[in-house]
């Protein structure tokens, strides 16, 4: 991958919440390196826990769709009742129409599908930071 623009940087902090190792570590290190903060967790409740300590920052939520447990849009549901107005980016292995279909998120939120690229996911996360 060339050298990422400059564009694409931030210093916010990210709730990453991805319940396979690999796509949490590879999405992890793809944000701290454009200089994001990032708070990984590997399920929903443990999001929730992270977002639950007094005085956390959490400018973003990056979070898979299709997990165990709690799915993306019920965890976002729960996190917004205790911090509402948090913007979400959500990603997953199915097309957005899937998704949709499923009843699992409407067309309104943003959506990254995986397998993606680390500028595809870097320039996301900052259009979706900035439009909030």
């Amino acid at each position: 991958e060339a050298e990422p623009e400059l564009a694409d940087f931030g210093s916010e902090t990210i709730l990453l919440v991805e319940d396979e190792n690999s796509v949490l570590a590879i999405t992890q290190r793809i944000l701290q390196m454009r200089g994001y903060k990032v708070l990984p967790a590997h399920s929903s409740a443990e999001a929730l826990r992270i977002a639950s300590v007094p005085n956390q920052q959490i400018d973003l939520v990056v979070t898979d769709v299709v997990m165990p447990g709690m799915n993306g849009r019920e965890f976002v549901e729960a996190l917004h009742v205790h911090a509402p107005g948090i913007p979400v980016l959500y990603m997953s292995g199915y097309t957005d129409d899937d998704i949709i279909r499923r009843g699992l998120m409407d067309s309104s939120v943003a959506f990254l599908q995986k397998p993606f690229t680390a500028r595809s996911l870097a320039r996301l996360v900052r259009s979706v930071l900035d439009a909030s």
